[in-house]
């Protein structure tokens, strides 16, 4: 789901995007990348404590998802 969500992410439907991730995050919700790039879409949509929450989240799993996902040009 996540792989869907960053198409939609990348082709600017951010809706499609927020609810694969929704959906990503629900089914592996350890899922570092898959919070980290929903908190980027949530930011985008104006849902900065839910962003915020899945940033911190996401950065205490993995440290170094941020450098990953930069690596990917996905970036706020």
């Amino acid at each position: 789901m996540d792989s869907r969500g960053l198409v939609w992410f990348r082709r600017g439907d951010l809706g499609k995007a927020l609810a694969d991730y929704d959906a990503a995050v629900a089914a592996q919700p350890r899922n570092a990348w898959s919070l980290y790039v929903r908190s980027i879409i949530e930011r985008r949509t104006g849902k900065t404590a839910q962003a915020d929450a899945d940033r911190a989240a996401a950065l205490a799993i993995n440290p170094q998802v941020e450098e990953r996902v930069k690596r990917f040009r996905i970036g706020e």
